[in-house]
Order: structure tokens, then C-alpha cells, then sequence
């Protein structure tokens, strides 16, 4: 860094001495010069500028560690559905229409299942995960993610199998399975990244539907519904942190902004040579516009990072503690829209490598309410069974979560047969608790957050997997 330093000195002393009047030449001084700056504030508040700063801050002993019987499980699972990807739908053909034929491959379908869930679940019982990454690397974006399919397979045929059991009215082997899928899903959850965030949220929002249903299929069954409160009520008490699943993004992001520019043209001329360069890449579209002419490599480097790092300094300064993950993202695509001007060379690179992450706040957000939804429709449940008659309110019912989207409590709706507790969701706007996914193709997606009752099995067409949970 001092070599680099030196450098940017000594060019910006040559041409202050020649008299460059260029603009673009002079933007970038500006922004190398901040660098220093920008670095030692990112040192002080302690950002994770290397995979190191990352990394579990001890390793646990193997027998502690869930991901050696959760590869065992992920690795079993797949090759089943490979044979026979039609496995889960047969358990969910016995539920919804049992017949001499249905019946009986149900059971088949939950034996041939069982080898590899009962390892899902002794992996789920495990206290900690410690999946496989080279957190020494020094190209995050090169960094993969292979048990995350795998992992969304294995909770859903946990649901799957839990559906079963409770139809079967085996409950204590459906809370089990239920349990462990959540303890999955809080693994999935477990490392500081977005994507982490983002995929054990997905994964709890199919297990919270799949268990809506799940509900249906004991009508009447108090101590199954508080079993599944509780599950909810556990995992609800480990909310997502948003700033703390941002590492990731910040290591991942100026690590790219970072890139020497030699690497960059020995990139690109190798994409031109196997004649890829004319794609609409987004590494050549980055490398093409990032090497500015009559910029020197040094001054580009240095300013690049710096625009990158200003982004995390200006947002991570900020005590964000008591703020809302909705709002906390809105701050952080504001900075990022700032350090992205169109008139500023400089804030090319932030340009390509940044992306608006408000989407992904309100999904942290939507996670957090789909949660109090369930929750508040065992209430809703529970009063009208010591009732005789459903409450007039949420309150009335004991819960009345706050809608992040609204600003407001969520809402229940009852009537013809259903009972609705939801939020407006991302569009903020009242849809009567009608989901995504109960529109056409090509509707907007961006729909009410429910939980109902009863939420009926989604039988899927052979060959697919059933939705049993959206």
C-alpha cells in the first residue's frame, strides 16, 4: 500500500508540474487521494476487507460440526430423486387422494425418503455447522455455494414427510421433522453473507407454509398447533441481522473494486481472443469501462477502491442498531446511488458492481412477518376452539404484530372458510391476503404476505416437485 501510495504521489506531482488540465485525469487524483482516507476508517470501524476477517473465529470439534451428516443426507437425497423424482408428490397423492394404489406408494415413497432425512435430522441436531469455504481466498467472487439447492431439497421433503406423519397422526414424528428443518434452515442462515440471509428465510417460508398445511390436517388438535408455535416462537427469537449479513458484500465488492488493471486487460484480451469480448459479459463490460485512456494503472487502482469503500465507511459509520432492516437498506442504496454517478468517472466500477439492496432488506423484513403470521394465526385458531366463535381482532387474540410494509399491525381477514392473518407486502398495498401465488403467470409478484388456514396441499403434475410451501 505505501509502494502504491508513492506511486499515485509521484504521478500526480508530474503532471501537476506539466500542467494537465485533463478533467477526467483530474477525478481520479481527487479520488486517490481520499484513498488513505477511506482505508483507515474502514480499519477503525473494523470492516471485513479480507475472507479472513470472516472466518469462524474458532473451529469446532467434527463431532459438533452438522455439515459431515448433512452432506450425508444432501448426497443421499439427491440420488433418490434422481431414481425417482416423483417421490415427494407420491407422499402427497396419499394425503390429498388416498386410494389402493396412492396409499400404499405414499408409504413406499416415505420409506425410500427415510435413510436420508433421518440423517437430515441428526445433522440438524448437531449445535453448529461449519460448511466447507476457503475463507484465505482472495477472489470472493469466485467463492461457491453448492449445498444451497441441495439443502432447499432436503427441508422440503422434511415438510413432506412431516405432512405425512401428521395426517398419519404420528405427531411426535412431524413436530420432529418440522424441528429439524428449521434447525436447517437456521444453518443455511449461519454466514455472513446475503445470500446466507436470503436462502434461510426462503427456506423458513416454504417450512411455515408447508406447516399452514400441516395445521389442516389436525383440525382440531391444540397440542399439535402449540408444538408448532413453539417451533416458530424459537426461531423467531434469532432475527436476521442485516449488517451483519452485509460482510460478505463488503469483503466481495472492494475486493472486485480492487482488481489490478493488468489483470483486467489480460482478461479481456483473452475473452477477445476466444472471441467472447462482443458478449454482453459483465466482466467485459466492466473491463471495457474502467480502463480510462491517459489514466495511469496506480491512480485508476487507488481510486477505484476508494469509491468502494466509501460506500461501506459512509453507511457503517451510522449506529444502525435500533434501525429497521427496511430502512436500513434504503440508506445503504442511497449511499450507493451517491458513489454512483453518471457524471463521475471515477464511480464507474461502483456502477457495474453494485446493485440496489432494498429488494433483498424487504425480504429480510418479509422473513421477520412471515414468522408473527404463523404465530398469529394459532392464535386466531386457539381463540375460537376456547371461544366457540373467532375474535374480533388480532388483539382480541393475543398477537398483534407489526407490518413492516405498512406501519401498521398486519391484518385478518375471515370469511369463507378461511382465515387470513397477513401483511401487504413489498408493494404496500392491501390485497386482501391474496399471494403470488394464487394469480396468473405474469401477474406482479409483489403480493400480500398470509398465512391461512386451512392451506390446502398443492398436488403437483407427475414428475415435479410439489409445492407444498411457497
Amino acid at each position: 500500500m505505501k509502494w502504491g501510495t508513492s506511486v499515485v504521489a509521484a504521478v500526480t506531482t508530474l503532471l501537476v508540474i506539466s500542467g494537465c488540465k485533463n478533467p477526467t485525469l483530474a477525478a481520479f487524483e481527487k479520488a486517490a487521494a481520499e484513498l488513505p482516507a477511506a482505508e483507515a476508517e474502514a480499519k477503525r470501524l473494523g470492516l471485513p476487507l479480507a475472507g479472513t476477517d470472516l472466518a469462524p473465529a474458532k473451529p469446532i470439534p467434527p463431532e459438533q460440526n452438522a455439515n459431515y451428516h448433512l452432506s450425508l443426507a444432501m448426497n443421499a437425497h439427491r440420488q433418490l430423486l434422481e431414481a425417482d423424482s416423483n417421490l415427494n408428490a407420491k407422499v402427497v397423492y396419499g394425503i390429498i387422494s388416498p386410494s389402493q394404489q396412492n396409499t400404499p406408494a405414499a408409504a413406499s415413497a416415505v420409506e425410500s425418503l427415510s435413510t436420508a432425512l433421518d440423517l437430515a435430522v441428526t445433522a440438524s441436531k448437531k449445535p453448529d455447522i461449519r460448511f466447507r469455504r476457503d475463507w484465505k481466498s482472495t477472489r470472493p467472487w469466485g467463492m461457491m455455494f453448492p449445498e444451497r439447492d441441495a439443502l432447499r431439497a432436503v427441508t422440503r421433503s422434511l415438510v413432506v414427510r412431516a405432512q405425512y406423519f401428521a395426517y398419519k397422526g404420528n405427531t411426535s414424528r412431524s413436530i420432529q421433522d418440522l424441528q429439524a428443518a428449521m434447525a436447517l434452515a437456521k444453518f443455511a442462515g449461519s454466514e455472513p453473507s446475503l445470500l446466507s440471509g436470503l436462502l434461510q428465510g426462503a427456506i423458513e417460508g416454504s417450512i411455515i407454509s408447508g406447516m399452514e398445511s400441516a395445521l389442516a390436517l389436525r383440525p382440531q388438535d391444540e397440542e399439535y398447533w402449540t408444538a408448532l408455535d413453539n417451533i416458530v416462537a424459537e426461531q423467531a427469537e434469532s432475527p436476521l441481522d442485516w449488517n451483519h449479513h452485509l460482510g460478505m458484500e463488503v469483503w466481495s465488492l472492494v475486493a472486485s473494486a480492487s482488481v489490478p488493471m493488468q489483470n483486467m486487460r489480460q482478461s479481456l484480451k483473452e475473452m477477445e481472443a476466444e472471441g467472447l469480448a462482443d458478449k454482453d459479459d459483465l466482466n467485459v463490460r466492466i473491463a471495457k469501462r474502467v480502463m480510462q485512456p491517459g489514466v495511469p494503472d496506480p491512480l485508476l487502482e487507488s481510486a477505484y477502491r476508494a469509491r468502494a469503500l466509501q460506500i461501506w465507511v459512509e453507511y457503517f459509520r451510522q449506529d444502525r442498531s435500533q434501525q429497521s432492516v427496511i430502512d436500513a437498506a434504503v440508506d445503504l442504496s442511497t449511499i450507493i446511488h451517491n458513489y454512483s454517478l453518471d457524471d463521475d468517472p471515477t464511480m464507474v466500477n461502483n456502477q457495474e458492481l453494485f446493485d440496489d439492496v432494498v429488494p433483498q432488506g424487504e425480504a429480510f423484513a418479509r422473513r421477520e412477518v412471515r414468522l408473527q403470521l404463523f404465530r398469529s394465526l394459532v392464535a386466531v385458531l386457539k381463540y375460537r376452539k376456547a371461544n366457540g366463535r373467532f375474535p374480533q381482532s388480532l388483539k382480541d387474540a393475543g398477537l398483534e404484530p407489526h407490518d413492516p410494509f405498512a406501519g401498521g399491525p398486519v391484518k385478518l381477514l375471515i370469511g369463507d372458510g378461511r382465515v387470513i392473518v397477513y401483511s401487504v407486502g413489498r408493494d404496500r398495498m392491501d390485497d386482501q391476503g391474496v399471494e403470488r401465488t394464487e394469480m396468473r403467470v405474469g401477474d406482479d409478484f409483489r403480493r400480500d404476505v398470509s398465512a391461512i388456514f386451512p392451506r390446502p396441499l398443492r398436488v403437483p403434475p407427475r414428475g415435479q416437485q410439489p409445492e407444498v410451501a411457497i
